[in-house]
């Protein structure tokens, strides 16, 4: 009789799952009774999407999982559906009490980053929102949060304006739009901002009555005192049309959908011509303002010939050295130095990688990060006083840097730790456009560029050519300037001159023989001029 029992027991808990439909909440709702609070023999997982579009979204799962064979192209599938949403039961290991997962679909992530379900937090079972990273504990809260409804806006009448505006990880919470000028609208300021009207496939979108005579309308799209992107903006009517497609973190105003999400997807490649996001702090550590995840593939790319090229594939071209995700804290020896980089991502150097350093400095160098499966996660270049002086500052100071006279030879010095070479132009005199050209040798120590003449080179005049890499520009470029050392130059400083300080013929006349005036005070050394 105890087996019989048993076993029909068995069966009422087993037969729903072997059945799609068949008492999916009864058979929930006895595992989420049946498990503890800190371990889980099974995790829980519902999601839901504003408009229902459930098809390929699946779920990455890592760490103490009793399931194989999941891969980023390969995601667990839903075990069941119900009016909420997806759901996900997955087994765990034997004293599981966590299980990191993101939802996604192919490679759109929702909402982006890593996400951990600890089980002594939050239980066995949570509830997911389209764009929100938030694990709620029951469905009417989860539901509560979206308060969105998917609906298609109308064409943007005679005096009306459409802003549609989408965001990366689709988390528009928050977001409204300040706007002011010949608008119809009353009751908006910078805390009571203009609600969207509604939220499609491309994101949300607000509709701006406008008065009859307006050609213009100015915004501000913000959540809080987060701006994106900042600046104010106006859309002219004129120029523009009254419907216009914004995307995070631009101020281009696209005229489709389809143009928006092109740039969009160029933006998530990144930018490593006129954005420099990533600060190199010292030798082996670089802190990045981004939000990737621990799994991402972060390299530092670098060439001496400046062919890196950068398009909605990610990075071609240079060499690349691997980084190593060391969380969102600096050492405290550098963060000292740079406290305002508190917070930011880092990434260390591993020591056997040291020695490229000097020549990733002296070339086109930018950070780069793609996810697992290789698609892009970001680019940008690096901004690099830290690693300048981590590297070269202690050594350099002891150096003697301009012209240095030693046995009536001049050697002239130049700190250029970044410049591809450099030349020393050596010029007769002040005017003349003759010059020769004189190669110049590095030193990786220091970060100094030498050049030893020739007796003769005294009183003569010279330049530096100095070949560096121009983010901005692209390429490596020759920059002729004169020597931020110089002792004397020419008339209005186009060359500097080669002098030993010590040459008696520089002398005034009579400096030896003039006897020096007493001071009444120290001050009175000071010499004031006069302009009119």
């Amino acid at each position: 009789m105890k087996r019989t029992f048993s076993i029909f027991l068995l069966l009422a808990f087993i037969l729903p799952l072997l059945l799609p439909g068949v008492g999916l909440a009864q058979n929930i709702d006895t595992l989420r009774q049946a498990q503890g609070a800190d371990t889980c023999e099974t995790a829980i997982l519902h999601y839901t999407r504003r408009n229902t579009d459930y098809d390929g979204w699946g779920l990455h799962i890592w760490g103490p999982t009793a399931v194989a064979g999941i891969t980023w192209t390969a995601p667990y599938q839903p075990t069941g559906q119900d009016d909420y949403g997806l759901i996900w039961e997955v087994p765990m290991s034997a004293g599981a009490d966590l299980l990191n997962f993101i939802v996604h679909r192919g490679d759109e992530k929702d909402p982006g980053p890593d996400q951990v379900m600890s089980f002594p937090a939050v239980g066995c079972e949570i509830w997911l929102t389209q764009g929100k990273a938030d694990q709620f504990l029951d469905a009417q809260s989860a539901l509560d949060s979206l308060n969105v409804v998917i609906t298609t806006p109308p064409p943007a009448g005679e005096s009306q304006a459409i802003l549609h505006y989408t965001r990366l990880n689709g988390d528009y919470d928050g977001w409204g739009l300040h706007i002011w000028g010949p608008t119809a609208v009353e009751g908006i300021t910078w805390d009571n901002a203009l609600q969207p009207a509604g939220q499609d496939d491309y994101g949300i979108y607000w509709i701006v009555d406008m008065q009859p005579t307006a050609d213009s309308l100015n915004y501000i799209v913000h959540k809080g005192d987060q701006k994106d992107p900042g600046p104010d903006q106006t859309l002219s009517f004129g120029a523009k049309g009254r419907e216009i497609w914004l995307i995070e973190g631009s101020a281009q105003q696209f005229a489709s959908p389809g143009e928006a999400l092109e740039a969009r997807a160029a933006a998530k490649a990144g930018d490593i011509t006129n954005k420099a996001l990533a600060y190199w702090v010292s030798k082996n550590t670089i802190a990045w303002d981004v939000n990737l995840e621990a799994s991402a593939d972060v390299r530092l790319f670098y060439d001496p010939e400046g062919r890196i090229t950068l398009g909605e594939n990610g990075l071609e071209g240079g060499q690349s050295i691997p980084l190593i995700f060391s969380g969102k804290s600096l050492p405290p020896q550098i963060a000292i130095k740079f406290p305002h980089l508190q917070g930011l991502q880092t990434f260390r150097i591993l020591d056997e990688y040291l020695d490229q350093v000097p020549e990733a400095l002296r070339s086109q160098v930018v950070i780069a990060a793609q996810g697992p499966d290789g698609t892009p996660e970001g680019a940008t270049a690096l901004q690099i006083p830290g690693v300048l002086d981590d590297l070269y500052a202690t050594a350099a100071s002891e150096e003697t840097l301009g012209v240095e006279f030693v046995d009536e030879i001049p050697t002239l010095r130049v700190w250029a730790p970044t410049a591809k070479s450099v030349k020393l132009l050596l010029y007769g005199n002040s005017t003349t456009s003759e010059a020769e050209s004189i190669p110049m040798e590095f030193d990786a120590t220091t970060g100094i560029w030498s050049v030893t003449g020739q007796a003769d080179w005294k009183n003569q005049f010279y330049l530096y050519d100095v070949e560096v890499f121009i983010r901005q520009q692209g390429e490596f470029v020759h920059n002729l300037v004169t020597d931020p050392y110089s002792f004397s130059l020419n008339t209005n400083g186009t060359r500097s001159q080669i002098v030993d300080l010590n040459d008696p013929a520089l002398l005034p006349e009579n400096w030896d023989s003039t006897a020096k005036p007493e001071l009444a005070a120290f001050t009175d050394i000071v010499l004031y001029e006069l302009h009119l």
